[in-house]
Formats: C-alpha cells, structure tokens, sequence
C-alpha cells in the first residue's frame, strides 16, 4: 500500500506538469501568430515600426523563448541527467543559449514597450 506522502507528492507533481503545459500552450498561442503572420505583427505595431525592424528583434526574443521553454523542462528529467549526462549538457548548453538570446531581443524591444517605463524596466 503506498503511502499517503508519495500520493501526495505524485498528486502535487502531476499538477505543476498541467501548469506548464498550460503555461506553453498560452504562451504558444500568443507568440506563433506574431512568427508566421507578419500581418498580425504590424497590425499590432500599426506606424511605430515601418522599416520593420523591430518585427526581427520580436523574433529574436520570441523565438528562442520558445525554444527554451522546450527544452527547459527536459533538464528536470532524472533519465536524462542519469543515462546521459552528455544529453543534458547539451540541453543545458542549448536552454542557456536560447536564453541569452533571448535576453537580447528583450532588451532590443523594451525601450519601445507600450506600457511606459514600467514595462520597459
């Protein structure tokens, strides 16, 4: 019989999975129409960004966002980090790219930000 702790703690993993598939499909939903429909992006924009380039470092933050939410969550795999490390390394070198990367079309794009100085910062 198992016990009350490891159902609890199953229960509570098995809710912050749900959580972050949820989270990546809301963040997906959001970010894939600005990827393949520049339409949408200068819709968006409207004048503020006529020479467009502000739409490539939209996707430079968006992008590898992406990216790095995939592969995020493989880090937390037990298997991988114990039958191959050297997978995980690469995952690891892989996510702290994709973030940095990241990072820079953030910073790119924040000074331009709608909501002021609040969300630029």
């Amino acid at each position: 019989m198992q016990t009350v702790s490891y159902i609890l703690r199953r229960l509570v993993l098995t809710l912050c999975v749900i959580f972050v598939v949820l989270s990546y499909v809301g963040t997906l939903y959001i970010s894939l129409p600005y990827m393949f429909d520049p339409k949408v992006y200068y819709e968006f924009f409207g004048d503020r960004d006529q020479a467009g380039i502000r739409f490539w470092q939209t996707m430079l933050h968006i992008v590898p966002a992406v990216i790095a939410l995939l592969v995020g969550t493989l880090q937390f795999s037990p298997a991988i980090r114990k039958n191959a490390p050297e997978l995980h390394a690469i995952i690891g070198r892989t996510y702290l790219g994709s973030v940095l990367a990241s990072a820079c079309g953030a910073l790119a794009i924040a000074p331009f930000s709608f909501g002021g100085s609040v969300n630029a910062l």
